[in-house]
């Protein structure tokens, strides 16, 4: 969880009252957050990493100035018209293809004002920003730079410049292998022929995002204006990122006017882009989430209080969320802010009506019993992510693809669909492990998503293991199968042969109890061995585990 030191006399200065320690230790935690530590003159408050407009004292200050009733309602800051243009080359739309930016003028920063945005930064960048892969932001001297600005790819052979904090010149190559931020964030951009690059008018370069600035724009207290970009993935939250910023930037004091952003096809976008969002809340659904009669009065001063604007037609509040509050993405989160608006403190602590003792759910029971018998039998239990890929899934252990559930949007070509078994993720896990000590026996137990075409999909919970050696066989595996099903209460099982092309064929057997199919086990396919790098024979099987979910709490 992120932290922040808050000194009460940084605070007054926003606030526009004193504040004292006491005080502040006293009513921070009613904002929804942790007391971590009190010094001598800060107090270190924890808050979640939802709320980084919390990672400075203007973005405090706003929610707590609400909180006192100093200021109520939406904070409303004015945007100058754009006097800037700030050109998109079209070759950045397949590296980082989304760019924002803004111009904040008549900024006086002192150096606890030029650590604190250095601050606020590096929070965006590993909080909203993935840790610079999805969101990185550049913050410049703007009087050292001669528009319009270009973003533009470069060679990273042929282009250099100075890097900040470094006294020579360096190629984009070099910087990635010899700077210390260049080291860290290279992993991002390095599979790219060009590097993404923002330099002005004159040729100089301003920023190679997403690593590192130019020493030529190194922000100082004598800087008086400044010129912010953003690179990103995402529009959203590069949009979102740079409104953060920018909110702290203007209560410092700094005034606000947009940049053009123009596109090589002619179209145009102007940031930054301060509408806000509206959500709709009906007041019967915060009172019954809060188990508490409010009336409309109360929660209504209660979202002003949160710093929203609000309408209230009837029994419905219709909220506009500040451009800065990412986290408030449904009426449930407006349910929360009413709370805090209202006073956690006056929430009204109450029993259940009904008073019930709690216990494991079948599943969890079944599946605690099942992993105690594979453990003594030698296993080691693995987690593997129920998303998968094709790859694994399939082409890895010679099954055909099938009908399955796949991902609408995946970004990935190893996330793009949901496992409907669990032994392939299992050979995979002693593909990669196959230099270690054998024998290798691990297992897996959870849930698998088989598709069923026009009725949907179902979720059954299933177990797997396998085992590898220089001599795994099928009766080791039959007799491990058989060792789990005594301890579920199946004491005549029947077998069948199988036809799973992942197993070798005369090798593997079906289970059937009860006239039904639980599984299937055998020797691992000298092809799969070969497709995944496994030198030693293989065994495997997997077993679902639903018909016994219920029979399992009574053995």
């Amino acid at each position: 969880m992120p932290v922040i030191e808050v000194y009460p006399e940084r605070l007054s200065r926003f606030l526009g009252i004193d504040v004292d320690l006491k005080q502040l230790v006293n009513d921070l935690p009613w904002l929804a957050t942790d007391i971590e530590d009190v010094g001598e003159n800060f107090v270190k408050i924890e808050y979640n990493p939802n709320r980084p407009d919390f990672s400075s004292h203007p973005g405090i200050a706003r929610a707590y100035a609400g909180f006192l009733e100093i200021k109520l309602g939406y904070p409303e800051v004015d945007v100058a018209e754009p006097k800037i243009d700030f050109y998109f080359n079209e070759e950045l739309k397949s590296i980082r293809g989304v760019l924002c930016s803004a111009v904040v003028r008549n900024i006086q920063l002192s150096e606890e004002d030029l650590k604190e945005i250095i601050n606020i930064q590096e929070v965006l960048h590993q909080g909203i920003g993935r840790n610079r892969r999805k969101v990185s932001i550049g913050i410049h001297d703007l009087d050292k730079i001669k528009p319009p600005v270009y973003y533009i790819a470069a060679d990273p052979e042929k282009t250099s410049f100075k890097p900040l904090g470094m006294d020579r010149s360096m190629t984009l190559n070099q910087i990635l292998s010899e700077v210390d931020k260049g080291v860290e964030y290279g992993h991002i951009i390095k599979s790219f022929e060009k590097y993404p690059l923002i330099i002005d008018s004159a040729g100089e370069v301003l920023s190679f995002p997403p690593i590192i600035n130019s020493e030529l724009t190194r922000l100082t207290p004598e800087t008086r204006n400044l010129f912010i970009d953003v690179t990103a993935l995402d529009e959203y939250y590069a949009s979102r990122a740079l409104n953060i910023l920018l909110y702290a930037l203007s209560d410092m004091g700094g005034s606000i006017e947009a940049v053009r952003i123009i596109y090589q096809d002619g179209s145009v976008k102007t940031y930054p882009d301060f509408k806000p969002r509206e959500i709709s809340v009906e007041a019967g659904y915060i009172k019954s989430l809060l188990g508490e009669d409010l009336d409309n009065t109360e929660i209504y001063r209660s979202l002003l209080k949160c710093r929203f604007s609000v309408k209230n037609d009837g029994e419905t509040f219709y909220v506009r969320i500040p451009p800065y509050r990412v986290d408030v993405m449904h009426k449930v989160d407006l349910v929360e802010e009413v709370a805090i608006g209202h006073g956690l403190w006056r929430l009204t602590p109450t029993y259940p009506r009904s008073v019930t003792i709690g216990s494991k759910h079948p599943e969890t029971v079944l599946q605690d019993r099942v992993r105690m018998v594979m453990v003594g039998l030698g296993y080691t239990e693995v987690f593997n992510f129920i998303i998968t890929s094709e790859e694994k899934n399939y082409h890895r252990v010679r099954r055909p693809v099938t009908e399955r559930v796949r991902l609408a949007n995946s970004s990935s070509t190893e996330l793009t669909m949901l496992r409907d078994s669990l032994l392939p993720c299992l050979i995979w896990n002693l593909s990669l492990s196959r230099h270690e000590k054998y024998p290798q026996r691990i297992f897996e137990t959870g849930p698998i998503v088989k598709a069923e075409g026009d009725k949907g999909f179902s979720i059954k919970l299933s177990i797997a293991g396998v085992s590898t050696h220089s001599s795994a066989s099928f009766s080791e595996a039959k007799a491990v199968v058989l060792s789990l099903l005594n301890s579920l209460g199946v004491e005549k099982p029947c077998f069948e042969k199988s036809d799973d092309p992942l197993f070798t064929p005369g090798r593997a057997a079906n289970v059937f109890y009860e006239g039904k199919l639980l599984g299937v086990f055998g020797e691992i396919h000298p092809e799969v061995l070969e497709l995944n790098g496994l030198e030693n024979p293989a065994i495997g099987f997997e077993i679902e585990l639903d018909s016994f979910i219920n029979k399992c709490s009574k053995l």
